[in-house]
């Protein structure tokens, strides 16, 4: 969800049991070129760390990857977003825009 799974929810979500967690969607571009993108977007710490996954917004391969590789230390997956179907997100090429030209 889309600024809903930061990692207090992520945190509150583990209290009650979930073994798997996912982040708040991601643009990978923004995330590859800019440094504050990737302060404000992706935080975790210990308690956070096992079982989590982080979902990208991507259009391309290469943004895909290098984000993946940015965060692969830190996480157990990488979930693509094929699914988000809200305006912005399909005008920009992302979320369930990649299911009608993958």
């Amino acid at each position: 969800m889309v600024r809903y799974s930061k990692m207090p929810f992520r945190l509150l979500a583990r209290r009650w049991g979930c073994d798997v967690i996912y982040t708040q969607m991601i643009v990978s571009d923004d995330f590859n070129r800019s440094h504050f993108a990737r302060e404000s977007e992706f935080t975790t710490n210990p308690y956070d760390r096992a079982g989590l996954v982080v979902q990208f917004a991507a259009k391309n391969a290469k943004e895909l990857g290098d984000a993946a590789e940015r965060v692969a230390k830190y996480c157990d997956g990488i979930d693509i977003n094929c699914g988000c179907p809200q305006k912005w997100v399909m005008a920009e090429g992302y979320g369930s825009k990649l299911l009608q030209s993958p």
